[in-house]
């Protein structure tokens, strides 16, 4: 076992590899953000935590809102859409009940917080997220958590969302009113509508 950790350090060590050792001194306080009834096994990463018996918190809109992010070490997404366009269902599951009622609880948590659309509302918790990781907080994203954080703030000012999201149409020149400046790891990426 020695060997073995003496070996993972000197490839972690090597100038060529993006990776850094880095010592804990204490557990990570960790929060997933994940809306209601979301189970463990939706999402790898915390299916892993509950096996691995790794504390953490969901938390979501309302929290992030709030501004709790700072309390936490790490933050953990995975299936959202930080555009307000409800994730790739609604071609396929628009006239679902279970569709229907998830854009009713978010617009109803967007009026709730003050928001006027829901696209308002992830893009003041895609600003928040940002904001946590500039002051040190570190960020896990995978799936929709990773490309629609991204389309969000690069969209900030810009309606991205067509009628059928938020009742009004999209701005025609949404494309060319994106700034990349602000996104964290995309560029240059086309919008589909």
């Amino acid at each position: 076992a020695d060997g073995q950790a003496a070996n993972i350090l000197r490839e972690i060590a090597d100038p060529e590899v993006n990776m850094e050792v880095v010592k804990l001194e204490k557990a990570p306080k960790i929060a997933v953000y994940a809306p209601e009834g979301f189970q463990p096994w939706d999402d790898a990463v915390t299916m892993v935590m509950e096996y691995a018996e790794i504390p953490y918190e969901r938390i979501y809109d309302p929290q992030v809102v709030a501004g709790v992010l700072p309390t936490f070490d790490w933050l953990h997404l995975h299936h959202e859409d930080f555009t307000g366009q409800y994730g790739k269902f609604w071609r396929s599951y628009r006239n679902a009940a279970w569709y229907q009622e998830m854009v009713r609880e978010s617009e109803e948590m967007a009026a709730s917080l003050g928001f006027a659309k829901v696209s308002e509302m992830k893009l003041g918790v895609a600003l928040a997220i940002r904001d946590y990781v500039v002051g040190g907080g570190y960020l896990f994203t995978m799936c929709s958590g990773t490309d629609s954080y991204d389309i969000a703030l690069a969209a900030e000012g810009v309606d991205i969302c067509g009628e059928m999201f938020d009742g009004d149409p999209m701005d025609p020149a949404a494309q060319q009113k994106l700034d990349f400046s602000k996104t964290f790891a995309f560029r240059d990426f086309q919008l589909e509508t």
